[in-house]
């Protein structure tokens, strides 16, 4: 028995771990939708939503500077889906 778990645990280490991230997953949805309406958005610093209304609050940053004291640029977006269609506002 105990050689059984030990060869186990070794096929077990040797596989690889593949995670989803639930949030990043929602991230990045939001992301290519604020995109697909021809906004900018290289990389998302945070994300809102409003479990009242549904409005999603978003802030995105240029490309690699999500943990950058001072980002370069950065830009705000509120994404909505009123009448089953969704829609982004730039702020």
């Amino acid at each position: 028995m105990k050689i059984f778990l030990l060869a186990l645990f070794f096929v077990g280490a040797a596989l690889p771990a593949y995670a989803y991230d639930e949030d990043q997953g929602n991230k990045d949805f939001v992301q290519s939708l604020i995109q697909s309406k021809g906004y900018t958005c290289n990389e998302i610093e945070s994300m809102v939503v409003s479990s009242y209304s549904g409005e999603i609050s978003v802030l995105c940053v240029g490309q690699g500077e999500s943990h950058s004291e001072s980002p370069s640029e950065s830009y705000t977006y509120t994404v909505t889906k009123p009448s089953g269609r969704w829609q982004v506002e730039s702020n």
